[in-house]
């Protein structure tokens, strides 16, 4: 059951991400380039937590979004 709630999840995720790419934002995990499947599934599979950072251009719109892995100290 559990397993089915993921993958729903990792679904919409990746969805969200696709269309976020159309849109002309680049996104990066962990200082790469990376597909939306690679991101979405990292953030549900990983231990651990990733947070966004958005790179916006002069007039404020996101042109990059950087998912980086949160480590505990």
């Amino acid at each position: 059951m559990n397993r089915i709630k993921n993958k729903k999840a990792q679904k919409k995720i990746s969805k969200k991400l696709c269309q976020t790419i159309k849109e002309g934002t680049l996104l990066y995990m962990d200082g790469e380039l990376a597909p939306p499947s690679k991101i979405s599934n990292m953030m549900l599979q990983e231990r651990g937590n990733y947070m966004a950072d958005y790179v916006t251009d002069d007039l404020g719109c996101i042109r990059e979004i950087h998912y980086n892995k949160i480590k505990e100290i």
